[in-house]
């Protein structure tokens, strides 16, 4: 009986194959960031320099290109947190530290920071640090 349905298929005919428009351009490369587009976190590739952690923790003060902006995203890290620095503890714990209170930042931000350090972090700056901020983008 199992054979007999197998071997019958779903009754639909072959057909020609259906040409499509070319993939998109998008970027498989680079340093990633996250911005923010449509109120959610989104991951953007940047080429630069380099794709480890600090030069990407380096750039994000800098907000989003022109092209960036174009496709809608924007940011809420603060120029004036800049410079940030990933610093890791003795006990592999990750600290950013940044040029102002984290406490001055929003949430937002904040999560920017995490999900573009790629790990679960403490921000501090100013005497002051957070308890552990994590990426809530999966």
């Amino acid at each position: 009986m199992l054979l007999l349905a197998v071997c019958t298929g779903c009754g639909v005919g072959a057909s020609e194959v259906i040409p499509g428009a070319p993939g998109p351009d998008v970027a498989t490369e680079g340093t990633p960031l996250y911005f923010v587009r449509d109120g959610e976190l989104a991951m953007v590739l940047r080429s630069s320099a380099g794709t480890d952690v600090a030069t990407a923790l380096a750039i994000l003060p800098d907000g989003v290109s022109p092209d960036e902006a174009a496709r809608g995203f924007t940011t809420e890290v603060s120029p004036s947190a800049a410079p940030i620095d990933l610093v890791q503890g003795p006990d592999g714990a990750a600290t950013v530290s940044l040029a102002i209170a984290p406490d001055s930042l929003s949430p937002t931000a904040m999560h920017q920071i995490a999900c573009t350090a790629r790990t679960t972090v403490r921000l501090t700056g100013d005497g002051i640090t957070t308890d552990p901020v994590r990426c809530p983008v999966r």
